[in-house]
C-alpha cells in the first residue's frame, strides 16, 4: 500500500485537509474490500476493451482488471465524500478528484463513470457495493469507444 505524504498550502480550510486527508487514505485502503468484489465478476478481466478507451496508461494500469479496480475505488470514494461531507466540499472534492483522476491519471472516462456511480448509490443506498457490479458492468459495455 502506498499513501503519499499530504502537503497543504496554509489557507486550506479543515474541512478541505479533512477530505484530502480520507482520500489519500481511502483509496489505498478501499482496494483490500474492491479488488475481492471485482474477483466475483470475472468478465470484468475483459471488458474495458480496448483499454487505450479508459485508461492512457500513465500509472500503469495495464489491463482491465488493474484499471476497472482503479475505476471504481475512486467513484466509491465519491461515495464516500457525499456521506461525510457538506454539499460545497463535496463538490469542490468530487470535481478535483474527478479532474485528477481523467486529466492526470489518464482515466479517460472518469468523469463520465463517477457521475452514473454517484447516480446509481443517490438511489440505491440500502444496496451493497456488489450489488452495483453487475450494473457498472452493463454501463461499462454500453460504452463506446
Amino acid at each position: 500500500m502506498f499513501i503519499n505524504a499530504p502537503i497543504f498550502y496554509e489557507n486550506y480550510p479543515d474541512t478541505s485537509k479533512e477530505a484530502k486527508l480520507t482520500r489519500i487514505v481511502f483509496t489505498e485502503i478501499d482496494h483490500n474490500y474492491v479488488n475481492p468484489a471485482t474477483n466475483k465478476f470475472s468478465e470484468i478481466n475483459e471488458i474495458m476493451q480496448p483499454l487505450e478507451c479508459w485508461n492512457k496508461g500513465a500509472q500503469a494500469y495495464g489491463n482491465s482488471y488493474t484499471t476497472f479496480n482503479e475505476y471504481i475505488t475512486w467513484a466509491v470514494f465519491t461515495l464516500n465524500l457525499y456521506d461525510n461531507f457538506d454539499t460545497k466540499i463535496f463538490n469542490k472534492h468530487n470535481k478535483e478528484e474527478a479532474d485528477f483522476m481523467q486529466n492526470g491519471r489518464g482515466i479517460t472516462r472518469f468523469h463520465a463513470f463517477n457521475n452514473f456511480v454517484l447516480n446509481w448509490y443517490k438511489k440505491n443506498q440500502n444496496k451493497s457495493l456488489t450489488e452495483l457490479y453487475p450494473v457498472v458492468v452493463e454501463w461499462i459495455k454500453k460504452q463506446d469507444c
